[in-house]
């Protein structure tokens, strides 16, 4: 599935991602996992790197829900990027998006992208 998001965030509370994209884990948990794919404006690609790494110190530092969180260059374009997200659950994404960090970093990195960016659910393979 993919959903192409406008760059501003979506307000606390809402939920605006398809609940079938969340997978059980052992002991009846529920993970979700994304894919968010984006294009910086030329010129801003080091206020980009800078933010999306210190956006994810504060996960790693914070979140013990979130289990994932990691930033990609694509090898298809020097602007293009991905960052690739997993959540225990809907609520640790929840906690994620309303974090002092998150809502102080979001419009800072939103303002270095050319445009929206399109954000990809993931579903594991079943074994």
């Amino acid at each position: 599935m993919v959903v192409s998001c406008n760059v501003s965030v979506p307000a606390p509370g809402t939920t605006y991602y398809n609940k079938q994209a969340m997978i059980n884990l052992p002991g009846g948990k529920y993970m979700m996992t994304f894919i968010a794919r984006m294009t910086v404006k030329e010129g801003q690609e080091e206020e980009f790197i800078r933010l999306i790494k210190a956006l994810g110190e504060k996960v790693h530092a914070n979140e013990p829900d979130c289990l994932y969180y990691r930033a990609f260059r694509l090898r298809d374009g020097e602007r293009r990027f991905a960052v690739i997200e997993s959540f225990k659950d809907e609520a640790a994404e929840e906690t994620h998006r309303n974090a002092p960090w998150f809502t102080e970093l979001v419009d800072p990195i939103l303002a270095t992208l050319d445009g929206s960016y399109e954000r990809e659910y993931l579903d594991p393979l079943e074994s």
